[in-house]
């Protein structure tokens, strides 16, 4: 392409036909942009170093914390208590949101320092790792990680050898438990997972809001005598239809049982038992209904009838991290990674869609580049919500991101063009100088 072309403006909306002029928000943190760029570089990651085996999730607990209320306190110049009220830690909370967004930064990096990369090894030798910070609702920050362990075994589906199963199993009994200890046998924990790691059994609009009626979380979890893979079963005739179409209906009768029953006392495998022998199951019967009601490969983790409730998680980074935490072992690691960018924040998807409606009225209204760029990014600045510790994370450059790898990123395209002069040069140019 030569200086004239370039100049031309039928030449560049030629250009930008393949939607080339989102990238300009690339730049700017937290766009749909910005993340679409970080997900090709976890994309990368998972290229080069094969699969992920963890995908880590650590909540931020600021008001259970009393390290931060405590550094709120001392801010103020007011003496420290005791305890505080609910109100108070509130209160102190919304008063310091620049104080708590760093003091959650440097209590992950330190926890990731000791208890991930370092010695402690909760999780074995973490070789790399990338991890993105994302806002909760209510404004505070979280982070989502896949880890890659060291001599961890990999699972590539139904082609995956008998063996290689076994291994899976182990690994996950190793660093995964639903575990709800009674109060008696260890208190610290019973506590931490009915504080922390358990359910509500009243659900909430959050997790009812996709199906109404089914818990989107997958609450409660079905109780198991092992750790398996539990890959889907697809009817191939008429009379499969009609076997897993019954197995179904018992599943969710046992369930409903199980859900009265536990409101009386607490489940166990007695319980159980007397559901599977009610209709004449075998507990292979019941592994083989598991297969049938889930649509996608999940790990099915040996859980105790008591706890239907609790979320997987490891005991060590439970008791350290001291907040609610959700731990898995990754069977796709692209869904994964795709999950971990594309879909976790609902305003920066509504955002997507804004943008889109935005460049369809600029190209419907025949605009510049330059008149749609600055549209674009218009519409960004003044449709997209965010909390105030969000708008300090961007403000002050505190890491989005992070990971244990650097990215390069090298244009291989056919037709990749790119400016490197302003217009105003360009104008002063010979017509013919590709030297643009």
């Amino acid at each position: 392409m030569n200086a004239k072309q370039s100049l031309d403006e039928m030449q560049m909306k030629f250009l930008m036909k393949k939607d080339m002029i989102y990238r300009h928000l690339q730049c700017v943190r937290g766009s749909p942009q910005y993340w679409h760029k970080r997900l090709k570089d976890l994309f990368g990651m998972t290229r080069q170093l094969g699969f992920p085996t963890f995908f880590l999730t650590l909540s931020c607990a600021d008001l259970r914390w009393k390290e931060f209320t405590d550094t709120f306190v001392r801010h103020t110049g007011t003496p420290i208590k005791e305890s505080y009220t609910f109100k108070e830690k509130t209160k102190l909370l919304r008063a310091n949101p620049v104080l708590a967004a760093r003091l959650f930064e440097k209590r992950f990096n330190t926890f990731m320092n000791l208890f991930i990369k370092g010695g402690a090894s909760c999780l074995g030798i973490v070789e790399d790792w990338f991890a993105r910070i994302e806002m909760q609702m209510r404004g505070s920050p979280h982070s989502h990680m896949p880890l890659w362990v060291k001599g961890a075994p990999v699972y590539i589906g139904l082609h995956t050898d008998e063996k290689t199963r076994e291994e899976i199993v182990k690994f996950c009994d190793k660093y995964i438990t639903t575990r709800f200890p009674s109060l008696e046998e260890d208190p610290i924990l019973h506590y931490l997972v009915k504080e922390l790691q358990t359910h509500s059994r009243n659900h909430s609009k959050s997790c009812l809001k996709l199906y109404k009626m089914l818990c989107r979380f997958g609450f409660p979890r079905p109780v198991a005598r092992r750790t398996f893979i539990c890959e889907p079963l697809k009817a191939e005739n008429d009379d499969d239809k009609q076997k897993f179409k019954r197995m179904k209906e018992i599943l969710t009768e046992m369930n409903a049982t199980m859900n009265k029953l536990e409101k009386e006392k607490m489940l166990s495998w007695s319980d159980f038992d007397n559901l599977l022998t009610k209709y004449n199951w075998t507990y292979e019967d019941y592994e083989c209904a598991l297969r049938v009601v889930h649509t996608r490969t999940i790990i099915i983790h040996k859980r105790e009838p008591n706890a239907r409730w609790v979320n997987q998680y490891n005991e060590e980074i439970l008791r350290a991290w001291n907040a609610n935490m959700d731990i898995q072992f990754v069977l796709d690691p692209y869904a994964c990674a795709k999950y971990l960018m594309s879909y976790t924040t609902k305003p920066e998807r509504e955002m997507s869609l804004l943008l889109e409606a935005t460049h369809k009225e600029c190209r419907e209204g025949n605009m510049s580049v330059r008149e749609e760029m600055k549209k674009l990014t218009g519409t960004f600045f003044n449709h997209r919500q965010v909390s105030v510790q969000e708008a300090i994370y961007r403000a002050t450059k505190m890491p989005l991101t992070y990971s244990s790898r650097g990215f390069v990123f090298v244009p291989a395209h056919s037709n990749s063009c790119k400016f490197l002069k302003s217009q105003n040069v360009l104008k002063e140019l010979d017509p013919d100088d590709e030297n643009i």
